[in-house]
């Protein structure tokens, strides 16, 4: 049996063949066991991932419970905000007119001031006469529960206040 013979150089290539195919036959086996662990993994991996997205989505949906329920308390307090905003408005206007009234009244009392130099006093402008009150007292009858100045004593806060208000001229 010489080199040269045919069958033996065909029966060396097979040979040879064979062994190539058995080690890449092991390398597959290699590669499919550790693609068998790894699928394992994905598989756990994959529920994992699936348990998250679960998750995520019961958050996403009691996210929108929440902004439907906050976006109808806020069209609630908006609704109140506005009527507040009207009340305040019309409080505002009513006070612009009142406090239009009082410098009209003011100015009116001011005007008047040069007539009360002339003998008038600021009582008798303001007040009308005792003579012109006592009928009406007297027909009325006693409806005040408070006595007067001059017959209930005088506090001390009273007599604080007083003393105040006339430093203050």
């Amino acid at each position: 049996m010489s080199w040269s013979d045919p069958g033996l150089i065909v029966n060396a290539l097979v040979a040879a063949l064979l062994v190539a195919v058995i080690v890449h036959a092991v390398m597959l086996n290699r590669r499919l066991k550790s693609w068998r662990a790894e699928a394992g993994e994905l598989e756990r991996l994959i529920v994992t991932f699936n348990g998250a997205i679960q998750r995520a989505e019961n958050a996403l949906a009691g996210l929108k419970q929440g902004l439907r329920e906050d976006g109808q308390t806020f069209d609630v307090a908006h609704k109140r905000a506005a009527a507040l905003r009207d009340d305040l408005a019309y409080l505002v206007e009513r006070g612009g007119s009142l406090a239009d009234r009082l410098e009209r009244a003011v100015r009116d009392g001011l005007a008047q001031q040069p007539a009360e130099a002339d003998g008038a006093s600021p009582a008798a402008a303001v007040a009308p006469a005792p003579a012109a009150r006592e009928p009406a007292a007297k027909a009325a009858g006693p409806k005040t529960l408070v006595a007067p100045a001059s017959a209930r004593p005088v506090s001390d806060a009273e007599k604080r206040l007083k003393a105040a208000l006339e430093t203050m001229r």
